[in-house]
């Protein structure tokens, strides 16, 4: 599902516009954007745990050519699902 089909989605199970569901869409990722920013995890029960992880400077290799590449330090986000979606999903 990409973000215009959870878009219609919200829409249809809501009965709201796809413009309003479209705003609400928004904000929710935004506000999970914003809680990484500020605290480094978003917690939704029920759901799971948005949350970053620091990555130390690494070495990778560019498959063409072979070459070596340092990978500077960098974010990554990332998502441990909750207890209660993983049992729905079986």
């Amino acid at each position: 599902m990409n973000k215009e089909e959870l878009i219609r989605k919200y829409a249809s199970l809501t009965g709201d516009t796809i413009a309003n569901s479209r705003d609400c869409v928004a904000k929710v990722l935004e506000a999970i954007v914003e809680g990484l920013k500020e605290t480094g995890e978003v917690k939704i029960n029920g759901f799971g745990v948005f949350s970053l992880v620091e990555k130390d400077e690494s070495i990778a290799r560019n498959p063409k050519t072979g070459e070596e590449i340092v990978v500077a330090p960098h974010k990554v986000c990332k998502f441990k699902f909750s207890k209660a979606l993983k049992d729905s999903l079986r």
